[in-house]
């Protein structure tokens, strides 16, 4: 299951779907936050860096 940060209450928010834009090579992927329920979406590009991020986040934060 793929998670991202949630930019309003920053808990995780799970995916829930794609959507590609009509006439362009983007595409955006949508989350559902689990904390609060806020639906937000992110290119599908800037979600892979994200979750290179909070692996790192994950690395520092461990004893």
């Amino acid at each position: 299951m793929k998670v991202a940060i949630c930019p309003r209450c920053g808990a995780d928010g799970i995916k829930i779907g794609i959507t590609s834009l009509p006439d362009s090579d983007e595409a955006y992927e949508q989350y559902c936050c689990l904390k609060c329920g806020h639906g937000f979406m992110l290119r599908e590009e800037d979600s892979d860096c994200q979750e290179i991020i909070r692996g790192a986040d994950a690395d520092i934060m461990r004893p």
